[in-house]
């Protein structure tokens, strides 16, 4: 918001107005603001000129800060401190990055290394994601029967325990070559 003070006024432009958080800012310092002292609206609305609301920051990189979205950067002239590898490596290297990121890990180390597992219906396939129990989108009849699968005797009366359903979710009653049996 503008406000008309005349041309001749320090804070003036050249149509005579100044900004009036500016003039706010002139008022609660006692003289003219310098040019990197910035008037910042502490509830960041930029209409609300209540000289309880204008904040005085030294220059550009502390007036940005406190429009900063995320609130886990490092701020300028912070250390850099030296933090150990999360993943258990115990290499120590900086807690942030060039951009000021927070880390955990060195490039690299941020996946742990497991074997491949299967897939816990039974169906015998390997789970591409690490720690995930079942394949994605694989979730099917098969791995319903499968997880109840229960164990039943043999059809041929030789009283050999099995496993109800195969690895692909078809039910048997025979263990494999005493279905001929008479």
């Amino acid at each position: 918001m503008k406000v008309y003070v005349g041309r001749n006024h320090p804070l003036g432009d050249s149509s005579g107005y100044a900004y009036e958080h500016r003039l706010i800012l002139a008022e609660k310092l006692g003289r003219k603001p310098l040019r990197n002292e910035i008037g910042h609206h502490g509830d960041k609305d930029k209409t609300n000129n209540d000289p309880s609301n204008i904040e005085t920051k030294i220059g550009n990189a502390d007036h940005f800060l406190s429009h900063r979205k995320r609130k886990d950067l490092r701020k300028p002239g912070d250390p850099n401190p030296e933090i150990r590898c999360a993943c258990g490596c115990g290499s120590l290297f900086p807690k942030y990055d060039e951009h000021n990121r927070p880390r955990k890990f060195i490039s690299g180390h941020n996946i742990p290394v497991k074997p491949r597992e299967f897939c816990h219906c039974g169906c015998g396939q390997k789970v591409k994601t690490v720690g995930r129990k079942y394949i994605p989108n694989h979730w099917s009849e098969r791995h319903r029967l499968l997880l109840q699968n229960k164990e039943t005797i043999c059809s041929c009366g030789c009283g050999s325990v099995f496993m109800k359903y195969d690895k692909f979710g078809r039910e048997r009653n025979f263990i494999a070559g005493h279905n001929a049996r008479v």
